[in-house]
């Protein structure tokens, strides 16, 4: 079972999102996610949720998240001791953690899952770069037939236990 925190972004927390989200569809910055198959939700949508996702992961753990527009930044957050994140945001709950196979190249030493809607998130676990690259987890996903790396939530790794991989 995964490990389940939750978290509610403060209100400076919602006004940078938002200004981030805003700044992210005026420089027509695309969201490459599974989601944009869904016909009820929209760029901005998209985009508000991933960046409170990532300031939510950020806020559970002390960290500033990297939320430059345009950033060409591998980690959305970087421990202290150089450990980079890539943090994930869904929607629905139970979702798999999508990953595009590009990133590969570019890839973090973990990947967080964050699950909600804007303004509050729920923690589901994280994934090392080893277990999320592995051969079986590619797939092209159904929403949207592009091709991504697609981790099941039962495999995620609780932040309680990451010590022991």
């Amino acid at each position: 079972m995964a490990y389940r925190l939750n978290v509610r972004l403060t209100p400076q927390g919602k006004e940078t999102a938002i200004r981030v989200a805003k700044a992210f569809r005026a420089n027509n910055i695309s969201v490459g996610s599974a989601e944009l198959g869904r016909l009820d939700r929209d760029g901005y949508e998209l985009h508000l949720d991933g960046i409170a996702g990532e300031i939510c992961f950020c806020r559970l753990f002390g960290l500033v998240p990297d939320l430059r527009v345009g950033s060409h930044s591998r980690a959305d957050a970087t421990f202290p001791d150089g450990t980079t994140v890539d943090v994930k945001t869904m929607t629905f709950p139970n979702a798999d953690l999508l990953v595009m196979p590009g990133k590969k190249e570019k890839r973090c030493d973990l990947y967080a899952m964050m699950v909600g809607r804007f303004p509050e998130y729920r923690f589901a676990g994280v994934a090392t770069q080893e277990t999320v690259f592995r051969t079986e987890n590619y797939r092209k996903y159904p929403a949207n037939h592009w091709n991504y790396v697609v981790l099941k939530e039962h495999l995620y790794i609780p932040w309680d236990r990451l010590s022991e991989q």
